[in-house]
């Protein structure tokens, strides 16, 4: 049987309320220390596959909560722009997310 892994969203009521009008049943309406304690919570969750959370929320996670959602694969952490957002913007290039992904770099 295959196995279907969750998408679960982060973040601001303009981000969640996207993912929702597409079609994504598991969704938190939160930010800030809360969606940061919300990630941390789904990272150890096989039934999860990708966490699309709101780039306000990444500030308030610790340097070493960074480092393991750079670096975990399963579930996949994503960070999306908010309108919100005042800070330095962080852009993950498509390379750098398909070598986190596929664990090989894929440029030329």
């Amino acid at each position: 049987m295959e196995e279907v892994l969750k998408i679960v969203v982060i973040g601001e009521r303009e981000i969640v309320t996207g993912y929702r009008l597409i079609g994504v049943n598991e969704w938190y309406e939160i930010d800030g220390k809360e969606g940061a304690k919300k990630i941390i919570s789904f990272l150890d969750r096989w039934d999860v596959g990708i966490i699309i959370a709101s780039e306000t929320i990444r500030p308030y996670l610790s340097q070493s909560e960074r480092d393991r959602v750079d670096l975990t694969t399963r579930p996949l952490v994503v960070f999306v722009p908010s309108p919100k957002f005042k800070g330095e913007r962080r852009e993950e290039a498509i390379r750098d997310l398909a070598k986190r992904i596929l664990g090989i770099d894929v440029g030329v």
